[in-house]
């Protein structure tokens, strides 16, 4: 099992070697997602990154970077995976659409620089507009290929969950205008939107897993939650 400690040097080692891979290419290397955000959980948690690239990533560059990714991953047990997300240093500073504005936000909210140089408070946040129109747009890709359409890889238990979370997730940011990247957060701020709160008793299973990995049922179970979750957010006003 990987601990916090292990997980911050694995980090930092990717990073050392990603900015010696493309001397002068490589700007810096960012700890996202758990890690970052100070949620590690030994045993569950993966490790996320971001790669932040001087000019315009080529597939050279992308290439070097996925084996050097690919090489950790053979070398430890993390998890799920080890994610690395490739960003031009030009996107931290201009209007976004599409993907970019969920990974762009994962840096600047949660990134911590374990490699490089890289002044995390004078990224550009992306706008509400922006967030919202990504939020639609993958919303829309993620029922067509994962919801209403389940691949049997996906037809885990911890799949199954994180796909429910984006749902709630997507709730909270129509109801509030809050998009919230804090997983164990999700649920809570699902909760306080009014006539949300019957959804207590239904949740709380899934909250219980991610605080105290207590397994929240089977697959059909959780597959039968998220049908439910779904169908509401999708007629939520």
């Amino acid at each position: 099992m990987i601990g916090r400690a292990q997980a911050w040097a694995i980090a930092r080692a990717f990073g050392r070697n990603a900015v010696a891979l493309a001397p002068g290419k490589v700007k810096a290397v960012a700890a996202i997602g758990s890690l970052g955000a100070g949620r590690y959980r030994p045993g569950r948690s993966d490790i996320d990154l971001a790669v932040v690239i001087r000019g315009k990533p080529d597939g050279r560059t992308r290439a070097a970077i996925e084996r050097l990714r690919q090489r950790y991953r053979a070398a430890h047990p993390i998890p799920k995976d080890l994610g690395v997300v490739i960003l031009a240093e030009r996107d931290l500073r201009r209007p976004l659409s599409g993907e970019l504005v969920n990974e762009v936000l994962r840096l600047k909210r949660q990134g911590v620089v374990v490699a490089g140089r890289l002044a995390l408070h004078a990224v550009r946040e992306p706008t509400a507009t922006e967030i919202d129109r990504s939020d639609r747009t993958f919303m829309r890709w993620l029922r067509a290929h994962y919801v209403d359409r389940r691949p049997a890889a996906e037809r885990t238990v911890d799949a199954i969950v994180n796909t429910l979370l984006l749902e709630l997730r997507s709730a909270v940011w129509k109801a509030d205008g809050e998009y919230v990247l804090d997983k164990p957060s999700i649920i809570p701020r699902f909760l306080d939107i009014p006539r949300c709160d019957t959804w207590r008793t239904a949740l709380a299973p899934v909250q219980a897993y991610l605080l105290h990995d207590r397994p929240p049922g089977g697959v059909a179970r959780a597959e039968r939650l998220l049908d439910r979750v779904s169908d509401f957010v999708r007629h939520q006003r």
